[in-house]
Formats: C-alpha cells, structure tokens, sequence
C-alpha cells in the first residue's frame, strides 16, 4: 500500500518537477501540444502530449508504452495502451485504459472526471465528483475530494478483486454494474478491512480501513430493474382508500401499479373495497334510507355486523362517500369521493398513463372468493371479462391478480393469460417472532388442513408455480419483530408507552430465507404492506420508514405494497437509479451499463 501511497502523489511532483526545471524534465520525450481548437493527437511510446484549450483526444491505446498525456482546459478524453500515465485537465474528462493492456495510472483534475481501468491499474479521483470504474480486477482505485462514485462491477465481473483505498460511507457510492443488486453481495470484516464478493464466492472488491458493519445498500446503487412500488390502495397513507383520488395522487407519487381489491355490488358489478363489509370505509351509516340494511353476516368463517355490498345495487352504492378508515390519519377527505368500480379505475390508469408517458399498471385483489360464491356473486368471471375487454388478456398485460384464497387462482389461471399472485396471510407474529400460522379459507371449507406456512416451505412454492407467478407474503414472513416481556406476563410490553403494543415495540429478527426460496422456484416476491407511521416501524428502524425500505430492498425483494408510494419510489429510484423495473422478472434482469457514462 505504500508503493500506492507514492502513486497517487505523482501528479503532485510531476508538475513540481516541471515548473522547477522546465521542459527539459522531459528530456527524450517527443512533446506535442494540442491547439486551441479540437485536437487528436497519437502518442506512440515515451511520448508526452498535452491537450490545448479545446476538446481533445489524447490516444496512446496503440502505442508502445511510458507514455504523459495531460489533459488541457476542455473536455478532454484520453486512452492509455500500457505502463501509461494520463493527467485529467481543468474540466471533465474522460481518462480510458479498458481498452488497454494494463499497468497504468490515471489521474483526474479538477473536473467530474470518469475514469476507466482494465488490469493491474491505479485510479486516483480529482478534486471532482469523479466516476472509477475498476474494469478486470486487480487494480488500485482512490477518489480523493468530492462525491465520487467506484463502481466494482461495470460491464463485466472482475477476474480479481479492485482495492479502493479511501470509501467514505455517507459521502461515496459503490456501483454495481452486470444487472447485480445489493442482495448478490457477501460483506465480510477481513482484519481492518471490508471484503465484497458475490455469494458464490467471486471476489469483487477490499475497502481498506472500512468496517463492514458501516456498510449498507444505502452506499450502492445498482443497475438491476428497479423493483416494483405498488400504490397499495392508492396513496392509501394521504388519501380514503380505493378512491379515485388514492389512485391518482399514487400514480403522481411513482407508482408503478395501483392496487384495487374488489368486491361485487348486488347487480354484480366489481367495485373497489377492502372488505364486503364497508361500515368502516363509508359514511352508509350516515343514510338514514340505508338504515334497514344493517345487518350480521359470516364472512370467512368470522360474524361481522354492518352493512355489505352485496346488498347494495351500484346506483346505491354511487349514493355513498368514502371516510378514512384509520384515526390517526387525515380525516379532512371524508365525503368527498366516490366508490369507484373497477371500470373507472382502468379509465384512470389509461389517462394517466397517457398523460405521464410511462404504463402504469393495475393489480386487483379478488376478496372473499368463496363469500361471493355463496351468494352467487362469483368475481372470477366478471374480473376477465372487464380485463379483456380492456385489452388484458396476455402474459405480459401490466397486470396481476391477487388472492388470499388458492382454489380461485387456479380457476383464473384456466381463463386468463395474466400474471397471477398468491398471497399469504397470518394471524399474527408470537412474542418470540414466530409467526402464528392460518390457512386460506378455500382450504378450510374444503378440508385441506394444510396453512399458508405450509405454502412457504419450497414443496409449496414449487405448487404455488404451477399455478401462479409470484407470492405477496405478509412483511414479517420475511423480516419478523420480537416483542419485549419484561414482566414475564405473556404480554407484550408497551415500551413507547403510547398505549398500544405495536410494531413501535419491537425488534427485528433475522431475515428468513423465503425470497430466495421463492426465486428458487421461479416466483416473484411482492411483499405487503409499508408504511410510514410510527405505529407500523420495528424500533431498530428509529421511526425512519426509509430504512425499512433499504431493508427488504438488499434482500432481493421484487416489488412491495405501501401506503406511501411516494417514500417507496424515492428509495427505490434512489437504489436503482438506472433501470427501469421489469414486472416479469423483478430484479434478476442483466442490464446494459449503456446510460451509466453520460
């Protein structure tokens, strides 16, 4: 590491040494000078080129070696062949040895310089927001001032681990070029040093004096699809749930699908509600005309009172008004908006699309499957009938449908070529994290005594892909909370002392192994449901929603449901800022690192 140290001082006494003594420092190079205009200039071997006040091209790629190219006042770009050295100018150059035969050292100035190594190179950083990437392996890369982003896998995975000296967390960026994301790293401490590999084993990278425990996907960005930001009931967090306006101000905020969850009206139309029962998203309490349709029912094996939409027609329906379902949140919306069907969701989605000029797509849950089948209100069939007269109808529709139930996924696979989701569901998480397990309730009814958790194991998944393509687990399948009992009660402590136990008083577990499982069986994983309140964050995330995002993201999550689409797509855009996500193949997609030198 010494024998880097004095490298990185080169350019320091190169200039010194040519001001004390002039060009005659050079003495046996063959000096050429570039113009105030655009220049090309060829160094051959133990040539020293210096470009001029405009844009210039200083190329020693096919030359012999032991070449100085110096960049001048403009926005220069020169190649190193082999045991070359290449000096950034005053602006933003472009300093390229990956075209190179190694051995050779680059030097930015004072611009955002982008420097490119191949083998056995040392890159040193200006005084810029310079970009290094590493190229084959075995090079030396240091930033110096500013931003700079080092970028360990560019095109191509190294042949050999790049060491870069001087990472600073919180003020540089580690690229990940190839389509690799966060969660294809191992980060070990070896000795003073951080040690980045893929998990099979290649080695990537050493940051020399940096702790691994520092290290977060908040230092990377990654050129993997994006993963989906699913507007969970709309921008359900600022809005009433499943309005028009939800939908809206989350198509606004980044998402990439809104999710409607739908039930039938009594004439058996599909609108969009979270339950059957819409006493607590409705002001129908309200309408004194309405009273008598109070009534019980049983949904699911549970008796609820209130009033249902089933027992309603649309024109009734139209009557009503949506009221926020949660306290805590802004209840300033209530009766302003109407119940929309499923109809004028997608005549939303369609304009909005247009207007935005991206394709937003839509992700209906079909609730209570088996409740509308009793009543003769099956919604498999109206739901393909307004998909495909709306043009979804094929595999790669931005579409997908959702169900807590297993029995009306299969149907739907047997009438639509659209992506399919299994959900999965639990009753609760147990003091100790484990998770207290339920079964669909198509499985209940039929006698199949098998529950979700029985799902998960990789014989389920490898089922659930036979049918479906893609689960949306419920969060803590993936990450659990543990809860504090410090009186030895069974009940979880409040330690906040808000009131309540929540997710606020507790503490995150291990992470489970079900999105590789899942990937395994070739299903995508879209995980529900995020949200920024207090009330919803485990307390290691220190009431920063933020940092539960980045969480489920380095695991190699495909698309999560929130309530904030704008948060979820702030982070994701944040992590993934070059590609686009690709429903179908989450973040598993190889990228091109085309946009990634502009």
């Amino acid at each position: 590491m010494l024998q880097a140290q004095k490298e990185i001082l080169l350019p320091i006494n190169e200039f010194k040494t040519m001001e004390l003594r002039g060009f005659d420092a050079l003495t046996g190079n063959n000096l050429r000078f570039g113009t105030p205009g655009d220049d090309e200039l060829f160094a051959t071997q133990q040539d020293t080129l210096f470009g001029g006040a405009g844009d210039d091209i200083l190329d020693a790629s096919t030359g012999l070696g032991e070449n100085r190219l110096y960049g001048g006042k403009g926005d220069d770009e020169l190649f190193a062949g082999q045991g070359d050295r290449l000096f950034g100018g005053n602006d933003d150059d472009i300093l390229d040895a990956s075209v190179g035969e190694g051995s050779n050292r680059l030097y930015g100035g004072k611009g955002d310089d982008i420097l490119f190594g191949g083998s056995n190179e040392l890159l040193v950083g200006g005084k810029g927001n310079d970009k290094l990437f590493a190229g084959e392996g075995d090079s030396i890369l240091t930033g110096r001032k500013g931003e700079d982003q080092f970028w360990i896998v560019a095109g191509d995975i190294p042949s050999a681990a790049n060491t870069i000296t001087d990472f600073q967390s919180g003020v540089d960026v580690i690229g990940l070029g190839a389509g690799l994301a966060f969660a294809n790293l191992a980060i070990t401490q070896t000795g003073s040093d951080t040690t980045i590999n893929l998990k099979d084993g290649s080695p990537l990278a050493t940051l020399t004096g940096v702790e691994s425990g520092t290290i977060s996907i908040a230092d990377f960005v990654s050129t993997a699809p994006r993963p989906l930001i699913i507007g969970h009931r709309g921008a359900s967090g600022l809005r009433p749930e499943h309005t028009l306006a939800s939908y809206e101000l989350a198509i606004e905020q980044g998402a990439d699908f809104i999710e409607p969850d739908v039930v039938s009206t009594k004439d058996g139309v599909l609108i969009a509600r979270h339950e059957v029962n819409i006493k607590d998203t409705t002001d129908v309490a309200d309408h004194p005309e309405f009273a008598d349709r109070e009534t019980t029912k049983i949904i699911d094996g549970v008796e609820e009172s209130g009033w249902f939409a089933d027992d309603f027609t649309l024109a009734e329906i139209k009557t009503l008004r949506a009221e926020e379902r949660l306290e805590f949140r802004d209840q300033s919306f209530n009766g302003q908006f109407e119940i929309p069907t499923l109809q004028e969701i997608i005549d939303l989605v369609k304009t909005k699309s247009a207007e935005v000029g991206r394709t937003i797509g839509i992700y209906p849950e079909t609730k209570h499957p088996t409740y509308h089948d009793s009543v003769d209100l099956s919604l498999e069939e109206p739901l393909v009938d307004i998909l495909q007269a709306n043009g979804y109808n094929q595999e790669d529709s931005p579409v997908f449908i959702q169900s807590f139930e297993v029995g009306n996924l299969k149907e739907l696979n047997t009438l639509i070529d659209v992506p399919l989701v299994q959900l999965l569901d639990a009753v609760d998480v147990s003091l100790n994290g484990q998770l207290i397990e339920k079964q669909p309730y198509d499985f209940v009814v039929s006698g199949d005594d098998r529950t979700y958790g029985d799902l998960r194991t990789p014989e389920g998944l490898a089922e659930i892909a036979e049918y479906a393509d893609g689960i949306g687990p419920w969060k803590r399948m993936i990450v659990s909370v543990e809860s504090v009992d410090a009186d030895g009660d069974g009940i979880a402590d409040d330690i906040t002392g808000d009131g309540s136990a929540n997710d606020n008083d507790k503490f995150l577990t291990d992470p489970t192994s079900l999105i590789e499982d899942a990937h395994a069986a070739g299903l995508l994983v879209h995980a529900y449901t995020f949200r920024n309140e207090d009330v919803f964050l485990a307390q290691d995330y220190n009431g920063n929603p933020e940092l539960e995002y980045q969480q489920f993201f380095s695991l190699g999550l495909d698309g999560l449901f929130t309530d904030f689409p704008g948060t979820g797509f702030e982070v994701a855009n944040r992590l993934y800022p070059f590609t686009e996500p690709d429903p179908l193949t989450g973040a598993g997609l190889l990228a091109s690192t085309d946009s990634l030198f502009g």
